[in-house]
């Protein structure tokens, strides 16, 4: 698909590939927060393909909240991720959401 989307790279050997599963939100944000009521347990998820630049401002801020500071008031730092409805078709409409990617792709 890389090839096909930048033909200027036809010539170059990839030697690797990954693809998978993502993770993702209802509201596309990233969240950083405590579990409802639970007073020690704390989570960062849904970075929506921004994890690495995400990751390390996450870790930091778990930290924070894990140590009793206070952090920015901003809203993926203080609400829990919505579940997802219909949860157990998850799966089937991720597939169906990346295959309307590649036809997107490959012929618009």
């Amino acid at each position: 698909m890389l090839k096909l989307s930048f033909p200027s790279l036809a010539a170059i050997k990839i030697n690797y590939a990954w693809s998978g599963w993502i993770n993702i939100s209802l509201d596309d944000m990233p969240h950083i927060t405590q579990v409802g009521d639970q007073q020690n347990v704390y989570y960062s998820a849904g970075y929506c393909g921004n994890g690495v630049s995400f990751a390390a401002q996450a870790g930091k801020r778990l930290a924070q909240l894990v140590a009793g500071q206070s952090i920015p008031s901003l809203p993926f730092y203080h609400s829990e991720l919505k579940k997802f409805p219909l949860a157990s078709l998850r799966r089937m409409g991720q597939w169906g959401y990346f295959q309307y990617g590649k036809m997107k792709d490959r012929w618009f």
